[in-house]
């Protein structure tokens, strides 16, 4: 995604940071900024494969 290349070029901004931000800007969910800790999270809160969470959440 062009603007979050842009976003990113500021410094101190990451996926963490651009994603959550583009999100409700743009209307497009399917890149959600997901770490180690969410991961673990999500996957403990509903049930699935930490490997799985990105697309559940994608799906959602």
């Amino acid at each position: 995604m062009e603007t979050e290349k842009e976003l990113k070029r500021v410094k101190g901004v990451g996926c963490y940071t651009a994603r959550p931000t583009l999100a409700p800007a743009t209307g497009r969910y399917e890149f959600p900024p997901v770490n180690r800790w969410l991961k673990g999270m999500v996957s403990v809160v509903y049930g699935i494969d930490e490997h799985l969470v990105k697309e559940y959440w994608v799906k959602k």
